[in-house]
């Protein structure tokens, strides 16, 4: 299910790239060596190698003024970067892809490349546009009878299905898929096929034929070395034995997939494994340690996937219709002057006065256009905040529990302190202290808001702690990797937007008094850092929470 079947679109490029690589041209012949190494490396999971090849086979093709060949590196480079969890540049490249190859009117790489932009919104779980753009190019497949694109549609397909948990529509489009690559040949799609129905047996709760789907995915990548397709087997295998409660089973596979995801760059997945290995220690009692995986799994997603980077990627899509559009009024507007030019010279001045008018609305359209794609912005970023202040807030609340959880566990398990002690020694596990002035920073900062104070300094809050100043920052910059001063006045952005999205108190108060509350003393700084923060004003943060 992770892979989304993104090899068996490279595959299709390749199968290109073999045709044509009869061609004298000696630059053509660099560009399709180094498409073959960038296609050898990604079956065998080599990701950080594959980019770097499909980087170079791009310098030459832009160099050399090789359209085509520019535009299929593009698509290789989407590929490349969805997989590594960079959604915002995949879709770069595909949507440079598609504009280039329908100028050339090719339905094949036009269907190629809606199948690419349809699994990067999978990614992003906007599955309506998903299916829209992977259903068109579907039926592109089809009536050039292309199979192996057809196939890779329906798999696709299937993980949107998957992912809504609509299973009795999934599988058979699953086995459809895997009937088509084992008719073809293809290992490639078959096992990733087969890795997508044992998830759906493995939520159906059938457990006998989920092992045995996950086994047949796992055989058919470890004979073609593909360390990918292991890592996804690996990190599903766990999920299977931790629902038939072998724990020991599960975090030997969990581990085995981070490490394979890190090896080759997945690190999206590597998230989602990261947090696969906190529910198991959840599962084991052993809280701390699923907080701590919880932290770093957060970690690394907020690093691939942050506001702003959200708000681009849902932009790029409307960049291209706009500019698509705006070229076709062009071109219309161009063939109707030219006729017009034809017509009788007492017809001029109506022309004349058409043509403006057709600019004016041409410029109308566009300014709207703008305008709305702004305001779709401004509202994903403000929704998207909104419903991490809420999650943050249920974390909140669960870490509390544990906390509670952990306090009453410490006198039952007082005669095993010091056996404890020993194996933490043996394993090199953090120090106590450290961990209990974390937990004490969080709770000054979280339950007792001191942030709020406009005059908190890192030596305040340090003598709050009972600590020093150059231990407090260390621990800041080694737990959160950011400065003391950056830590603060993200919790009083925070704490700002909680106000601001107040039905009561974000009418009551002015912007100056929230800003003051949240711990501002200065409202030019709060504005600045708000909208570094956030990607809004605080007013426009205000009006779309409401409208909300």
């Amino acid at each position: 299910m992770k892979r989304l079947v993104y090899l068996l679109v490279l595959l299709c490029f390749t199968v290109h790239f073999r045709a044509s690589a009869v061609v004298a041209d000696t630059s053509r012949k660099t560009v399709h060596h180094y498409n073959e190494l960038f296609y050898n490396a990604f079956e065998r999971g080599e990701n950080y190698k594959a980019r770097e090849y499909a980087a170079k086979a791009l310098i030459i093709a832009i160099k050399k003024g090789l359209q085509r060949d520019v535009a299929i590196v593009y698509s290789n480079l989407a590929i490349i970067n969805a997989r590594m969890g960079d959604y915002e540049k995949a879709n770069q490249y595909n949507f440079n892809s598609l504009k280039i190859f329908t100028e050339m009117n090719d339905t094949q790489q036009i269907a190629r490349c809606n199948l690419n932009i349809g699994t990067v919104f999978i990614k992003l779980h906007e599955y309506s546009k998903a299916l829209s753009y992977i259903e068109n190019a579907r039926d592109s497949f089809y009536e050039i009878n292309d199979q192996l694109g057809y196939s890779i549609c329906l798999s696709n397909i299937g993980s949107v299905h998957l992912a809504l948990k609509d299973y009795k529509k999934a599988l058979p489009i699953f086995f459809e898929a895997v009937d088509i690559d084992e008719r073809n040949s293809d290992p490639s799609g078959t096992s990733s096929n087969f890795l997508n129905i044992g998830v759906v047996y493995l939520n159906l709760k059938n457990y006998i034929a989920a092992g045995e789907y996950l086994r047949k995915a796992l055989a058919i990548d470890k004979a073609m070395g593909d360390m990918s397709g292991m890592a996804a087997a690996w990190h599903n295998a766990a999920k299977l034995m931790l629902a038939t409660g072998k724990t020991d089973s599960a975090l030997y596979l969990c581990r085995q997939s981070i490490l394979k995801y890190r090896e080759t760059g997945q690190l999206q997945d590597e998230a989602d494994a990261l947090e696969l290995l906190a529910e198991i220690y959840e599962q084991t009692g052993n809280y701390r340690l699923a907080y701590s995986y919880n932290v770093r799994a957060s970690a690394l997603s907020d690093s691939l996937m942050n506001m702003d980077k959200a708000a681009r990627i849902a932009m790029l899509e409307e960049k291209y219709i706009n500019e698509k559009l705006k070229s076709e009024i062009l071109s219309w507007e161009y063939r109707n002057e030219l006729q017009e030019a034809r017509i009788e010279n007492q017809r001029k001045l109506n022309a004349t006065w058409l043509t403006g008018l057709i600019l004016s609305v041409i410029a109308m359209v566009i300014i709207i256009m703008q305008l709305r794609t702004k305001n779709n912005a401004y509202k994903f970023i403000v929704r998207k905040n909104i419903d991490l202040m809420q999650k943050e807030k249920e974390l909140s609340h669960t870490m509390k529990e544990l906390e509670l959880l952990k306090s009453h566990q410490i006198k039952a398990e007082a005669p095993l302190l010091e056996a404890v002690a020993d194996d933490k020694s043996r394993h090199g596990l953090r120090d106590d202290d450290r961990e209990k002035m974390l937990l004490k920073l969080r709770e000054a900062l979280a339950n007792d808001k001191l942030y709020t104070k406009a005059d908190l300094s890192v030596e305040k809050l340090a003598k709050k702690l009972s600590t020093n100043r150059t231990y407090l920052s260390q621990l800041i910059n080694d737990e959160f990797n950011k400065s003391y001063s950056d830590l603060i006045n993200e919790y009083r952005i925070r704490e700002a937007m909680s106000l601001l999205s107040d039905p009561v108190l974000g009418n009551k108060y002015s912007i100056d008094a929230i800003a003051r509350e949240s711990g501002f003393n200065n409202i030019s700084n709060f504005n600045l850092l708000f909208r570094k923060h956030v990607g809004t004003t605080p007013s426009v943060f205000r009006k779309n929470a409401h409208s909300q």
